[in-house]
């Protein structure tokens, strides 16, 4: 009968093609280029709305308006950055900003429906996307190895960024 798990050679890195890596061991082996760029487009789109932010509500507050954007404005900037990391806490920190912002809305507007909308409906799906991304955050988003295509749907992917370019 033979194993279904493959022994990994010398020169093979955990995690490669081919062989199971050991649970309870960090990962590291980067995650495919789809999945990179989803992630730090998420990251730069929070730290955009963050750096919008601090801008605005440095306006809000001089015209004696709410502080919650100015407060929010460097939580997003953080959990951005984290994003763009890889780093499982910046998701966690984008929740807790959103959960914050749920708090607010309720103070500002209590629970009439369409207060709620314009406060959270934007908030909320970029949190359904941080939530979704959560499992792939943790992993380096960038490796030395990340120059050459590391999987087939990295191979699909530059051919197809290719294209749209040309």
């Amino acid at each position: 009968m033979s194993s279904v798990v493959q022994s990994s050679s010398a020169s093979s890195p955990p995690g490669a093609s081919g062989t199971f890596s050991d649970p309870d061991q960090p990962h590291t082996q980067p995650h495919s280029l789809v999945i990179r760029v989803g992630l730090f487009v998420l990251g730069l789109v929070i730290v955009f709305f963050g750096l919008f932010f601090i801008i605005a509500g440095l306006q809000l507050v001089w015209y004696g308006g709410s502080w919650y954007y100015l407060l929010c404005g460097p939580v997003l900037v953080a959990a951005g950055l984290g994003l763009l990391l890889g780093q499982r806490w910046g998701g966690w920190l984008y929740l807790l900003a959103l959960a914050a912002t749920l708090l607010w809305t309720i103070w500002e507007v209590g629970f009439e429906w369409w207060g709620w909308l314009p406060r959270l409906f934007g908030p909320a799906l970029i949190g359904l996307l941080v939530l979704a991304a959560l499992p792939f955050m943790g992993r380096p988003l960038l490796h030395p190895a990340t120059a050459v295509p590391q999987t087939p749907a990295d191979v699909e992917a530059l051919q197809s960024l290719k294209e749209d370019v040309q």
